[in-house]
């Protein structure tokens, strides 16, 4: 049993993760799964580990699918099942296999995302996995105490590759032969619920003038103003208009444009159509979470992506200038190692437009 103590530990750490997790519901997002596995019964012998072609039973076909509910946190909780055959003459159990069987599992999960430690490292996202499952091969039913890690890469905020590796120990402790491992390469999907975008109507002051009594009054000459040339007039009411488009909010650790994000940028796309003449600069700015240079790096991203959407649109490149800020430009106070909530976080996490000086 002494081998079930590190998983003991690791199921133990996530459950603490787990109870401080549900004040934080925001940005949970659902996982889905297929792929292909590969299962090596040898038992769990390391010098085995790299012999595919003696012990590997591999699946080339979608023999693997997962779905999960992932928290913001780092945590992440999901079903697979999975399918292979094991060939005649593969390595079972230290045996050469006499015959054709069939192995099907299902496993529940629990996974930690190590970018919680370690920091957010945007497209690679490595993890440590625990669990339980249920496996089937020929007519031997088997209950398993599983252990391993794995890593995700994102090719976009939802789109990416997971790669998984797995150890399943029998649950009982004596019967080595039943320990296996598990590998496995599969294409996931990550969504969530949008929020809706809420408008909030511009309020309209409506000012009762009186009209004074007659009385006597001393004529005062008032005292000329002065004189505003019709250049600064007309940028004063394109910056006026220019305000009332609401600034681009990023997702967490993400440059692409969500929902409520295009919104904005499309009202800029017609107030850029209703004014030929001006040029723009779009800047960009991180929340303090991650590094100085990562976030500078993300800022770029985010201040190009919304420039790529303007050109896509039909806006000349000529008339748009980026700027990113990093994590310099905060407009609250959460600064780094200042405990904040995510919608103070989200503030900072912007892109503003702004008319170009001349």
């Amino acid at each position: 049993m002494n081998r079930l103590l590190p998983l003991s530990l690791l199921v133990t750490l996530l459950l603490g993760q787990f109870a401080q997790a549900q004040d934080q519901p925001d940005e949970n997002y659902w996982l889905i799964g297929i792929g292909i596995n590969a299962v090596d019964d040898t038992g769990l012998k390391l010098r085995q580990y790299v012999n595919v072609e003696d012990n590997w039973n591999i699946a080339w076909y979608p023999s693997r699918f997962s779905g999960g509910y992932f928290l913001k946190n780092g945590l992440g909780f999901q079903l697979v099942a999975s399918h292979t055959t094991y060939k005649e003459g593969k390595t079972v159990n230290a045996l050469p296999n006499a015959e054709k069987k069939q192995y099907f599992a299902l496993d529940a999960q629990i996974s930690y995302d190590l970018n919680k430690i370690f920091g957010q490292t945007g497209w690679f996202d490595p993890y440590i996995a625990g669990g339980a499952g249920r496996n089937w091969v020929g007519s031997t039913e088997r209950t398993t105490l599983n252990a391993g890690f794995g890593f995700n890469t994102w090719f976009n905020d939802k789109l990416g590759l997971n790669f998984n590796a797995l150890g399943k120990f029998d649950a009982g402790g004596n019967h080595e032969g039943n320990n296996h491992a598990q590998y496995s390469i599969a294409l996931v999907y990550k969504f969530n619920k949008e929020k809706p975008v809420v408008t909030v109507p511009e309020e309209v002051v409506v000012v009762e003038v009186q009209k004074p009594a007659e009385e006597e009054v001393e004529e005062v000459i008032p005292e000329p103003e002065p004189q505003i040339s019709e250049a600064q007039l007309r940028r004063e009411a394109l910056e006026q208009e220019l305000e009332k488009i609401s600034p681009v909010y990023f997702d967490f650790d993400s440059s692409y444009l969500n929902k409520a994000a295009k919104v904005s940028v499309d009202r800029l796309v017609e107030f850029l159509e209703r004014n030929r003449e001006v040029t723009i600069l779009v800047v960009s700015n991180a929340d303090s979470r991650g590094t100085d240079k990562y976030n500078e790096w993300l800022t770029q991203k985010r201040a190009r992506r919304v420039r790529d959407y303007l050109v896509n649109a039909g806006v000349n490149s000529s008339r748009i200038s980026v700027q990113w800020l990093g994590e310099s430009n905060l407009v609250n106070e959460c600064k780094d190692n200042v405990p904040c909530g995510e919608e103070k976080h989200k503030l900072n996490r912007r892109a503003e437009f702004k008319l170009n000086d001349d």
